[in-house]
């Protein structure tokens, strides 16, 4: 939440978030591509039954919309994404939890990110790759939790996240900036809120994320892609003790608790989406895995993960 409120803070200030307009008052402006899932859509419960999530407009593309708007900037924003996206998906439409149901076979957000890119080729822009994440979450909520799901899910993107970075690559101009998002674990916080899953239990689960998050690495490295890492910008790697509620929990699950809807009871939790404060550190996140001039900007902490 610090997070949250120093961010809100500094917009409120008027402070400059975003560089100069590469290419000066060029027309059309520089575009922003996210090819992804329902987090890059900026999902959060509704507190609605039957409907616990839908879009919103506190996701990280318009936190980095807002942050370009305070000098003065503005974005051709084209969000692709598909709720249940997967990397196998950008390539099997509607295969793995009905990733890509939102286009008509055989186009595919992919396809069309592609047909975007080479279309513009001579435009700067910034695209981001948010995949990967959503096969892993199914083995979660799942009662089993079973080594084979986790093992297939990381072999979807072992084998598909490197040709989606190879190609979106391949087909962007010299003035497009390609990120690539890696894995918070917003599971860590369950055992804060249900006694049926224990911190043993919880740190065997995530070793998933930690080796997920090794093939991010990988698949992106090959392609050049910088990845933005939501891992450490969660803290869900961090399992020393904070005292949160006269209480001794490890680290990542506080911020867990902080940065998602993991700990708020139904209609709005259990949820593993972003909050609003989230959404700022996923969006801070980016801007500073960026190249210049896209990371030239004033914000930073000395330690943003401060403990309660």
């Amino acid at each position: 939440m610090r997070r949250a409120l120093l961010a809100l803070a500094l917009i409120a200030a008027g402070v400059t978030w975003w560089p100069a307009r590469v290419g000066g008052d060029a027309n059309p402006p520089p575009f922003l591509l996210i090819v992804g899932g329902s987090t890059s859509l900026g999902w959060q419960p509704l507190g609605a039954t039957n409907k616990l999530a839908t879009p919103t407009d506190d996701g990280y593309q318009t936190m980095l919309v807002t942050f370009a708007a305070l000098n003065g900037e503005t974005f051709d924003v084209h969000n692709l994404a598909c709720t249940g996206a997967t990397a196998r998906g950008m390539y099997v439409p509607r295969k793995r939890l009905r990733s890509d149901h939102c286009y008509s076979p055989p186009s595919s957000q992919l396809s069309v990110a592609l047909s975007f890119l080479r279309a513009n080729s001579s435009r700067p822009g910034i695209v981001i790759i948010d995949l990967g994440q959503n096969l892993l979450h199914q083995c979660m909520w799942s009662s089993a939790k079973s080594d084979a799901c986790f093992a297939s899910a990381l072999t979807d993107d072992q084998v598909y996240l490197p040709k989606v970075a190879h190609d979106i690559v391949s087909a962007a101009g010299p003035q497009v900036d390609v990120v690539g998002l890696n894995f918070y674990d917003p599971f860590v916080a369950r055992p804060l809120v249900s006694s049926s899953v224990t911190w043993t239990q919880e740190r065997r689960l995530h070793s998933y994320f930690v080796q997920a998050n090794r093939l991010v690495a990988d698949a992106y490295g090959a392609s050049h892609v910088p990845v933005v890492d939501l891992a450490s910008a969660f803290g869900s790697d961090d399992w020393s003790p904070v005292t949160f509620g006269g209480t001794s929990v490890p680290s990542n699950a506080f911020h867990a608790s902080q940065l998602t809807w993991m700990c708020y009871a139904a209609p709005f939790g259990p949820d593993p989406h972003p909050n609003r404060a989230g959404y700022i550190v996923i969006a801070d996140a980016i801007l500073q895995a960026l190249p210049a001039p896209w990371n030239e900007h004033p914000l930073s902490w000395a330690n943003p993960l401060a403990p309660p």
